[in-house]
């Protein structure tokens, strides 16, 4: 077994492990407000990194900081 294995989250497996609707993950993707994930083909499949949302997870689910221009 790869203990280095990537396991990707699809929005409704984020829904079900942050027990909200599918409909909120997207609205929280399209504020730029759940980290780890990225786009698939066209831009409408998005995946997370399970890692990276276990730990944003562990850290209270933080909204990232605003970014100055």
């Amino acid at each position: 077994m790869n203990t280095n294995s990537l396991t990707l989250l699809t929005v409704s497996d984020l829904a079900a492990k942050l027990n909200v609707r599918p409909n909120t993950v997207r609205t929280w993707i399209n504020a730029g407000y759940i980290p780890g994930g990225f786009k698939l083909g066209a831009g409408r499949v998005h995946r997370f990194n399970a890692n990276i949302i276990d730990k944003w997870i562990e850290d209270g689910c933080p909204r990232p900081l605003k970014q100055t221009k």
